[in-house]
């Protein structure tokens, strides 16, 4: 993976780069602090790609029948849900799936 040829490669990234090796003599603290930066960078990146979900159903209901709708998909729980909330039915269910698919 070159992540300097894609689109999504953070300039910040580059200047922490810059300052860190004007800031420190050691190649394996640097070599550290950039693994650090590039994990957390792809969690937040994730996580952002995840709220997508929260975009399905048009209730303020649909926070919970989402997380409910994903953790089932992956076989964590079920979806149904305590009266007087209903699970999402299957057309919302497919856009959660396609959601959770494409990351």
């Amino acid at each position: 993976l070159n992540l300097l040829q894609t689109s999504i490669f953070p300039v910040s990234l580059i200047l922490f780069i810059l300052i860190e090796v004007i800031q420190t003599k050691h190649i394996l603290i640097l070599i550290f602090s950039m693994v650090k930066y590039i994990k957390c960078w792809f969690v937040l990146t994730t996580v952002a790609s995840l709220q997508q979900i929260y975009s399905v159903g048009k209730y303020a209901s649909r926070f919970i029948k989402a997380t409910k709708c994903a953790l089932s998909i992956n076989g964590v729980c079920s979806d149904h849900m305590a009266e007087p909330f209903n699970h999402f039915m299957p057309p919302q269910r497919a856009e959660v799936r396609d959601i959770l698919s494409r990351m």
